[in-house]
């Protein structure tokens, strides 16, 4: 075991205390000090640096690792995102679809899930007007044309999600300890249980009905709002204007979307007019 070597007034002598590196034993190392307690002092100053550059170093490696796995995920999203198109025939079908933004109304949201065919369903449930049943894969939705006056529910939830949970005492470095599993929720509601249902208005044009959480929807059986996080928008006020970027394809080349893409000017104008605002 080697030792950490100090020269004392002239005379050299051996500390019993080793260097530590680490949390492992350093090479030896010379100091020239004076007299009195400063031999404790610059031992124990070099000491605290060492552990000092020990811990950043640590830090530094956790945050490359954190920043590598985020740009691992984009990636890996943005690809999925580049890869996914909406199927053709279903284009068609909305580009088809009867009703107009004069005559009739188109609501739209969603509910997060990680699951590309999990499943979101509504069906008309005024007994005033002819039964429907609206479904639609993935965490968007966005209706066909309804009624004016016509009732919606939120009829089916089905799919998988992550599960976060964070256990035991938070670490001073990495924080709590986080433990992700992937759960799968399915529930199918009646007029009685749902928790969402839409009072299509009399007047025509689109309605914005939300984003939330599919799984923790289901589970507490009322609404809960997604998190915003790094793979999606970064406050909940940002979640209609990324609805609206996936959908209004499906309306392309049509009355509706030109009323959708207005929609989502307006959002935008309003974001960089709030960026001014705080600069």
């Amino acid at each position: 075991m080697k030792h950490l070597k100090m020269k004392i007034g002239g005379t050299t002598e051996e500390s019993q205390r080793p260097f530590v590196k680490n949390g492992t034993l350093g090479h030896t190392m010379t100091a020239t000090i004076g007299y009195g307690n400063t031999a404790i002092t610059k031992y124990a100053r070099l000491e605290w640096l060492v552990l000092k550059t020990s811990a950043l170093a640590q830090k530094r490696r956790i945050k490359l690792k954190k920043i590598m796995g985020i740009a691992l995920t984009l990636l890996t999203v943005g690809i999925l995102c580049a890869a996914k198109r909406w199927d053709p025939k279903l284009v068609n079908e909305f580009k088809n679809a009867k009703g107009t933004p004069e005559d009739s109304v188109v609501f739209y949201g969603g509910f997060s899930s990680m699951d590309p065919k999990a499943i979101i369903s509504f069906t008309q449930t005024n007994p005033e007007f002819p039964a429907d049943k609206q479904t639609m894969t993935g965490d968007y939705f966005i209706s066909k044309p309804v009624p004016l006056g016509s009732c919606y529910i939120l009829q089916h939830l089905e799919g998988i999600e992550n599960k976060t949970t964070y256990v035991g005492n938070p670490n001073p470095v990495k924080g709590f300890d986080r433990k992700v599993t992937t759960e799968s929720y399915k529930k199918h509601y009646s007029s009685k249980n749902t928790p969402l249902t839409i009072k299509v208005p009399d007047k025509p044009g689109i309605y914005y009905f939300g984003y939330y959480s599919a799984r923790r929807t289901t589970e507490y059986e009322e609404l809960i709002e997604a998190t915003p996080g790094v793979l999606g928008p970064q406050t909940t006020d940002d979640w209609e204007e990324a609805v609206l970027k996936k959908v209004i394809p499906l309306y392309k080349d049509t009355d509706w979307e030109i009323k959708l893409q207005e929609r989502l000017d307006t959002l935008l104008e309003a974001k960089q007019k709030q960026k001014k605002g705080d600069l």
